[in-house]
C-alpha cells in the first residue's frame, strides 16, 4: 500500500452497511430502526468483547514455547461460536429491519 493512501471499507468480518437513504424512509421507520440498531449493538458488544479476548488468547496459544494443539482447537471452536452468535443476531435485527418496509422499499433494498 502507498504512504498517505487511506484505507476504506468494512473489515472482512463485518456486515456491510447498507446506505438508507434511497429507500426514502419515513420518520416512524428511521426511528424505529435507530432503535433496534441501538438495542442490537447493545447485544452484541459483550460478544464482540469476548471473541476479542478469544482472539488474543489464541495469539498466546499460538506463541507458546510448547503449543496446546488442543486448548488450540478448543479456543478456535469458541471464537467461531462467537461469529456465529454474532452473525445469527445481526441477521435477526437485519430481518425485522426489512419487515418495516413497504413492498416498494423491499424491491429498492433487495
Amino acid at each position: 500500500m502507498k504512504p498517505g493512501k487511506k484505507v476504506t471499507g468494512m473489515p472482512m468480518n463485518q456486515p456491510q452497511r447498507v446506505p438508507m437513504a434511497f429507500l426514502n424512509l419515513t420518520d416512524a421507520q428511521k426511528e424505529t430502526m435507530k432503535t433496534m440498531m441501538l438495542d442490537m449493538h447493545k447485544k452484541i458488544q459483550p460478544i464482540r468483547n469476548e471473541l476479542r479476548e478469544a482472539e488474543a488468547h489464541q495469539r498466546t496459544l499460538m506463541t507458546a514455547e510448547k503449543p496446546d494443539l488442543k486448548a488450540i482447537n478448543k479456543n478456535i471452536e469458541r471464537i467461531g461460536e462467537l461469529k456465529v452468535e454474532i452473525a445469527k443476531i445481526t441477521a435477526a435485527q437485519r430481518l425485522e429491519m426489512r419487515a418495516l418496509l413497504t413492498d416498494e422499499q423491499r424491491m429498492k433494498l433487495d
